[in-house]
Order: C-alpha cells, then sequence, then structure tokens
C-alpha cells in the first residue's frame, strides 16, 4: 500500500468518524435543523444541510433513520416542482443515497418516497417544462434499480419507457439518446435484472 493511499484511507476513516460523531450530537442537529428555512433564497444553506445527511446516509453501518428523520424528510421535500433545479438536485441526491445500500432503499419505500417520485415521473413525462425532473427521475430509478433489482418489477412504466427509448433510439434528440443508452448500461449490469429481464415477467418490449 503506497503512502498516498494510506493517507487517502486514513482521511476517509477521520471524516466517517467525525459525521459519526455528528449524528450523536443532539446539538449539531438542532442547528442543522434551524438551517432549514423554505425558500429559493436559503436553497443553498439548505443544500449543505441535506449534504450533511447524504454523507449521513453514506455511511456503511448507518442505521440512524428515525434520530435524522427530519433531516431526511427535509431532502424529501426538496422534491417539489415550484423549484425545478431544487428538485432536480434533491432527486441526484435522492438516488446516491438509495442506491448505496438497500436498507436506504427500504426506509424511502417506507415513508412513500418511491411511489411519490414514480408518480413525478410520470407526469412529467408529457410536460416539456418538466424535462429536467424527468431525467432526474430516470435516472433516480437507473441507479435505485442497481441495488434493488425489483425496482424493474415494481415500477414497469420506467422499465417499459428505457427499453422504448432504446427501441426507437433514432427517433431522439442527441441528449435524449445518450440518456436513454446511458440508463440502459445502468439498469442491465446487475445479475439480479439480468435474470428478470430474462423472465417471462418482463414486458419491456410489448
Amino acid at each position: 500500500i503506497t503512502t498516498k493511499t494510506y493517507q487517502i484511507m486514513k482521511d476517509q476513516i477521520d471524516n466517517n468518524r467525525e459525521l459519526r460523531s455528528k449524528i450523536k450530537d443532539d446539538v449539531f442537529i438542532k442547528q442543522q435543523l434551524s438551517l432549514l428555512s423554505p425558500g429559493i433564497d436559503n436553497s443553498e444553506k439548505r443544500f449543505l444541510v441535506h449534504e450533511f445527511t447524504r454523507s449521513a446516509m453514506l455511511l456503511p453501518d448507518f442505521n440512524e433513520y428515525q434520530r435524522l428523520s427530519p433531516l431526511i424528510n427535509a431532502l424529501v421535500n426538496e422534491v417539489d416542482t415550484n423549484d425545478l433545479l431544487g428538485c432536480s438536485t434533491a432527486l441526484e441526491m435522492l438516488a446516491d443515497i438509495a442506491s448505496y445500500k438497500q436498507e436506504n432503499i427500504n426506509y424511502f419505500e417506507s415513508i412513500g418516497l418511491l411511489q411519490k417520485i414514480y408518480k413525478l415521473f410520470q407526469t412529467t413525462k408529457e410536460d416539456t417544462d418538466m424535462g429536467i425532473t424527468h431525467t432526474a427521475c430516470i435516472r433516480f430509478f437507473g441507479y435505485l434499480s442497481t441495488t434493488d433489482s425489483n425496482a424493474l418489477e415494481k415500477f414497469p412504466i420506467f422499465t417499459s419507457d428505457v427499453f422504448d427509448a432504446i427501441y426507437h433510439f433514432d427517433s431522439l434528440d442527441p441528449l435524449r439518446r445518450k440518456l436513454a443508452f446511458e440508463t440502459f448500461a445502468v439498469v442491465t449490469k446487475t445479475i439480479g435484472a439480468k435474470r428478470f429481464l430474462s423472465s417471462e415477467n418482463c414486458i419491456c418490449f410489448y
């Protein structure tokens, strides 16, 4: 192991130790909650708080869902089409969290987040003004499927749309085509996904 690699590993361990300490710190949590005032003018401060929440939930041993529920709910509440940029940024962060481990997905499912985003995916599909949000929804479910292969079966409209886009790629604009192939590559890379896609339950091409 090189000195540089060792230092990187040490820094990561130190960062994780600091994160765990902050999660247990009531004063710190209250301070973070105080920074969550609504409105676009305060979005920068809110997303700094959300970055802490994201980092905490990416700890390998994170299980403090109830303790951090006010902070998690605040991030979830950013999934609001009244602020398209904030909504898309929140979806990217939530995708990162969901793709990290099944426990995060289970928690999101328990609070209704997955169905909320699935509904958003469907309602933004035909709305050209919601393109940035729809793209973020596609990426969310794409990365979700890397950890939970059942996502392809649980969210069939998403799965069907991915394969429909691949099948009709020549009719898509360059950006949409790139997204289609990137998403296809993501959703088909796990063994579980490949098993589902080869099963009779898969109706992707119909």
